[in-house]
């Protein structure tokens, strides 16, 4: 059977708005503070004297929490490169789709269940149904791993489609 690969593992950062404006922020406030402490305003400057050690906390906690998906990201490659993640195909059973932050994505693939909740930022397939062709009966091909983390049961590594060549 062909398959057409529509999932490859990749890095989050590069599809998450939520990472690019916390990036962003991370670089454009020192250029505010910057200017808050040269102010002659005794306000602006409160503001830089209180704002300096928020931002510098802020900064490590959201600089480690990215470095720490971005070792999740790595260990994860590694297993699906060296083929030491697990891989189940049939058709595509039991699906329910993500509903408001109250339930998320879920469905079994040959009895094996996954599921996940699309804004859980991580290395893995996040597609919530109104971006993903995975529904009932869709023949598919998934690379796994069997672990539970806050995102969900089974993390996807790589989806695939069957052809209908």
């Amino acid at each position: 059977m062909n398959y057409q690969t529509i999932y490859n593992l990749r890095i989050p950062f590069l599809d998450d708005p939520i990472i690019w404006f916390s990036i962003i922020i991370i670089i454009i406030f020192p250029f505010g503070l910057r200017e808050a402490i040269k102010s002659k305003d005794i306000g602006k400057r409160l503001f830089a004297f209180v704002g300096i050690p928020i931002y510098l906390v802020m900064s490590i906690v959201t600089l480690y929490g990215y470095w720490e998906i971005w070792q999740k990201f790595q260990l994860r490659k590694n297993l699906l490169n060296n083929g030491a993640a697990l891989v189940v195909e049939g058709k595509v059973e039991n699906y329910q789709p993500f509903i408001d932050h109250t339930q998320p994505e879920r469905f079994s693939v040959n009895g094996v269940q996954f599921s996940y909740w699309g804004y859980y930022i991580s290395p893995r397939y996040r597609n919530t149904s109104s971006h993903s062709p995975i529904k009932n009966g869709v023949y598919v091909r998934l690379s796994y791993l069997n672990e539970f983390e806050d995102g969900g049961l089974r993390p996807i590594l790589k989806v695939e489609i069957a052809r209908k060549d």
